[in-house]
């Protein structure tokens, strides 16, 4: 059997052109007609088994080594038999086409594409020889475009999607963040700035509303404020300071628990007009909201301040009222048995002889008790009235600070009587008692066995061992038959419901249902609660703060809470 002379292939008796390069056999001479046919028929038969083998080759020079172009990857998967010479497109066909006798070869001319993930096979080692132009096949008008133009085109459109994308991520992001609360305002660390920044950036997660014993995260939050570390600790009063006893003493705080107090002492009492009362070697003093003692003065007993004044019994044994800058303010004219402090310009005393009277501050008595009272309490501020007794027939009644008199039948006769507070006092007769108006009217009628000060509008009554609720017209809102009770705070009061407590609203309707063994008041939006010997903290709309975890806590106040945990420590909460 003949082979090839150009690339030494078997040749099949009769063919006149190698099947394997297209190279003419040398066998007679043919007609340039028969010629032309034979090499056309040729070459689209080396063609074919060309594009079998998947291999795409150019036509070059005899004499050179077959070329393959390698255009680079456009982010194309990587398979195990992928090389960089071997770039694939995403659905595992090469990249770019190759140009063939000058005319460009479109995907569809390719009938044995090779499969993704196929070995290409080898080509041949020696270049092909030099073909005729074709011309039973003519270039195709507005073919695919060139690789480079392709490949700028992709880019373009790759680069026009980023910006719609970025686009429309920006839209939603103003969205979202137009929904979201403002930050907390005050100092931050840097850190906390980086945190806060680039959590920013991220659209926050809808918030869940919690369900049965699950912390709240809607409107209340609570979280640790102040390391658990004090042996007691008490409520934060007005002025954002608080009385804390350690192993060395009692002491105070401020919310982010600084000592104020210069030192520990015996005892701390409440501030008032800006000062507290300390006691240290037994002996008391005042102190300052900046922890400094005023004067230089210790006495042997004293009184807080009220009105600007306060009561203080010096080494000699002597009572003078001092003011808020240390100095003597009243010096009472005579020596009593005992004084209070002032309130509504008046300060209750008691004589020698046991008979209260009231003195101004000039130290003298004032002509509003000239008469002496068997009893007396003190002066209202607002209304500038005073419940006292003669032991007569009169019983208890009211005073007036501007004329010393009493207040006419309506004012009087009561077998007891509180001072005035926000314009109401409560009073007794018959065993029944009521509330009071500053004008003498009744609010109710003497109908209850007992009745408490109004708190958040409501006042709570009792009749026998039931408990009821009448609002400041003096109208029952809640019927009197409750079995154990708290007052309002924040528009719920805490009720006793067969065997567990929940909350009602002023219309007596069921607001937060009974699920706890005991719950209490609520100040400043937030209750405790008790499940068994533990304590734990909800809000007003009954979302659960914190569960029942703690040992003992009270309640809120200036934002913070005082809890006592397992090991017996104080620390406190913060409210936001």
């Amino acid at each position: 059997m003949d082979t090839c002379k150009n690339c030494g292939k078997p040749l099949r008796e009769g063919v006149k052109f190698c099947p394997g390069c297209g190279h003419p056999v040398l066998h007679p001479p043919l007609s340039q007609e028969e010629y032309v046919t034979e090499a056309a028929a040729a070459i689209d038969d080396a063609l074919e088994r060309k594009l079998s083998e998947s291999t795409v080759w150019r036509e070059e020079a005899p004499s050179a080594a077959p070329v393959r172009e390698e255009p680079e990857p456009v982010s194309a998967p990587e398979t195990s038999e992928q090389t960089a010479s071997q770039p694939w497109d995403a659905y595992g066909r090469e990249e770019d086409l190759e140009t063939v006798e000058g005319e460009i070869v479109e995907e569809k001319d390719l009938p044995n594409r090779r499969p993704r993930g196929a070995a290409p096979q080898k080509e041949t080692e020696s270049p092909p020889a030099p073909l005729p132009p074709r011309p039973h096949r003519s270039r195709r008008k507005g073919g695919t475009l060139k690789p480079q133009a392709r490949k700028a085109l992709i880019i373009a459109l790759l680069a026009l999607a980023a910006v719609l994308i970025f686009v429309l991520v920006l839209l939603l992001t103003k969205d979202g963040r137009e929904g979201q609360a403002k930050p907390v305002s005050g100092p931050v660390s840097s850190q906390g700035a980086e945190n806060s920044a680039s959590q920013s950036q991220e659209n926050p997660p809808a918030a869940q509303i919690p369900g049965p014993q699950e912390p709240s995260s809607l409107k209340t939050t609570v979280a640790q404020a102040i390391e658990p570390q004090f042996l007691e600790a008490d409520q934060f009063q007005e002025n954002g300071l608080a009385r804390v006893r350690t192993a060395n003493g009692w002491e105070v705080i401020d919310q982010y628990g600084k000592f104020i107090s210069a030192q520990a002492y015996e005892e701390i009492g409440y501030y008032s007009d800006g000062y507290c009362w300390v006691k240290k070697d037994g002996r008391y003093a005042f102190m300052g909201e900046d922890g400094t003692i005023l004067g230089d003065d210790w006495y042997r007993s004293l009184l807080p301040f009220s009105e600007g004044l306060a009561l203080v019994e010096t080494d000699t044994g002597r009572y003078v009222y001092i003011d808020v800058q240390g100095d003597v303010a009243v010096n009472p004219v005579e020596n009593y048995k005992s004084l209070g402090s002032f309130s509504g310009g008046l300060a209750r005393v008691v004589e020698l002889d046991g008979r209260v009277a009231y003195m101004d501050t000039e130290g003298n008595i004032a002509y509003v008790s000239k008469g002496r009272f068997t009893d007396g309490k003190t002066f209202d501020p607002e209304t500038g009235l005073c419940p006292v007794t003669n032991d007569d027939v009169m019983g208890w009644y009211y005073i007036s600070s501007s004329d010393g008199s009493g207040l006419g039948t309506v004012m009087t006769g009561f077998d007891s009587a509180s001072t005035f507070e926000d314009g109401v006092a409560i009073v007794s007769r018959g065993g029944k008692m009521a509330h009071i108006r500053s004008d003498g009217s009744l609010i109710t009628d003497f109908e209850y066995d007992e009745v408490w000060r109004f708190s958040d509008g409501y006042a709570t009554v009792r009749i026998g061992d039931r408990y009821g609720y009448v609002d400041t017209s003096g109208q029952l809102v809640i019927p009197v038959t409750l079995e154990d009770v708290w007052s309002f705070g924040d528009g719920l009061v805490p009720v006793k419901l067969t065997n567990d407590w929940g909350y009602l609203n002023g219309s007596g309707e069921i607001a937060i249902k009974a699920q706890w063994d005991e719950c209490y008041k609520f100040y400043d939006g937030v209750a405790k609660f008790r499940e068994e010997d533990r304590y734990g903290y909800l809000n007003t709309q009954g979302d659960l703060l914190c569960p029942p975890q703690y040992k003992a806590g009270g309640y809120c106040s200036f934002g913070m809470i005082p809890v006592q945990t397992e090991d017996g420590l104080w620390g406190y909460l913060a409210v936001t």
